[in-house]
């Protein structure tokens, strides 16, 4: 054997004894499927709807997507017909080794004089309070009109949704209603069901599903994030402070109700360069640090991102124009799960300028596009696979109303 397959072979080995978890996790990521599967075979008719559900698959290519949609042949190879209830779904789903399914089915109902609801989300008129996420809003304490030059770049203001309102025919007509039930065959988890949808807001709720698996499948893949043994702390916690001044630090797992004020704290013990990733059910990802409030300093205005071993960090800091508040979601009704935000702070050695340059942008508090959510954690994992200087510390808290803290 010559001396340089002898060192090949050395490598190899020694590279799967140092990163063994990394490179398993990696292999698990590849097995993740999204898939839809089509109960009562409707897609031949409604050929724009298979589309965006062929469309939503694809998107997830970056996972090594096997398959783009569950097709007709499986049905009668596994159970002989076409036409399926949704238990029959979730055996072809498991057999074909799907982890996200999206069932489909259509209902033909009569429709007799039917109004569609005008539906109106507005900005807040409060000109002190800056919604940079749909569950936290900054509140600032005295006016300051000097921290954005623009304060609608790159941030995620209520959006305004108008639905035109339609006069439906008296006579009687039948249409086409969907059913769509979103489920983790892995958990068992329903993660999303609508019931009756009409035919002109199909392909918008498959947009939807769209975007809420953006952060599922971020999340999952964040998940997999293991502690690294390699002596480096970040000491990273959460300290919300409730309405009636009550202060609680939250390390692990916690809860905070509408009204609260959270303030992100670490202490690394390297220096290098923190990422805290906040990532919420409804696709926003947001980079709260390095942020533009806590990350410039006086002299020249430059933004200086390196943290400093020993050195006691706080979001926002002590002596802010403004505070995080938490605003949460209106119920979903569409959902099972509870409206938990995770909080990923991701220490590396070296500065990833990628990270804002490619996928991060806006001002004060920078977001990802929501339909790169998923690929920017996919990247991410790829690119800490191999090295070794890098930690994370997950934080994880249940958003609640006061109506339900009552």
């Amino acid at each position: 054997m010559s001396n340089i397959l002898k060192y090949i072979i050395l490598l190899t080995l020694l590279s799967l004894s140092l990163y063994p978890a990394e490179k398993s996790d990696i292999n698990k990521l590849k097995k993740i499927t999204v898939a839809t599967i089509d109960l009562d075979n409707h897609f031949k008719i409604n050929k724009d709807l298979r589309k965006e559900a062929v469309r939503t698959i694809n998107r997830y290519h970056y996972l090594k997507q096997k398959r783009t949609i569950v097709v007709d042949r499986e049905k009668k190879k596994l159970l002989g017909t076409n036409e399926l209830n949704i238990e029959e779904g979730l055996t072809i789903a498991s057999n074909l080794n799907v982890r996200i399914a999206i069932l489909v089915d259509s209902e033909r109902i009569l429709i007799t004089n039917e109004n569609t609801n005008v539906r109106r989300n507005t900005l807040s008129n409060n000109p002190k309070e800056y919604r940079f996420s749909n569950n936290y809003k900054i509140v600032f304490d005295s006016a300051s009109n000097n921290i954005f030059t623009n304060r609608t770049s790159g941030t995620n203001l209520s959006l305004t949704n108008n639905l035109i309102s339609e006069n439906e025919s008296e006579e009687e007509r039948y249409e086409f209603r969907y059913n769509f039930n979103v489920v983790d065959i892995e958990t068992d988890n329903i993660l999303k069901e609508y019931k009756s949808i009409s035919s002109n807001q199909a392909i918008s709720t498959i947009q939807g599903i769209s975007e809420y698996l953006e952060a599922y499948l971020s999340k999952m893949i964040f998940d997999s994030f293991e502690e690294r043994n390699n002596n480096i702390e970040l000491n990273f916690e959460i300290e919300k402070v409730s309405s009636d001044n009550r202060t609680n630090s939250i390390s692990s797992r916690g809860e905070v109700t509408e009204g609260d004020s959270i303030s992100f704290k670490f202490s690394p013990n390297r220096d290098g360069y923190l990422y805290i990733f906040a990532l919420q059910n409804n696709g926003n990802m947001i980079l709260m640090h390095p942020n533009d409030f806590n990350n410039f300093v006086n002299t020249g205005n430059i933004q200086k991102d390196e943290i400093e071993a020993g050195k006691n960090y706080i979001i926002p800091p002590e002596d802010s124009k403004f505070r995080i508040v938490v605003s949460p979601l209106p119920i979903d009704e569409n959902s099972e799960i509870e409206n938990i935000d995770s909080f990923y702070a991701v220490y590396m050695r070296r500065n990833q300028k990628w990270i804002v340059g490619q996928y991060f942008s806006g001002d004060g508090f920078k977001m990802v596009s929501r339909n790169r959510t998923t690929e920017f954690t996919f990247k991410l994992k790829k690119a800490l696979k191999l090295k070794y200087e890098w930690q994370i510390e997950k934080i994880y808290l249940n958003v609640v109303s006061k109506l339900k803290d009552k």
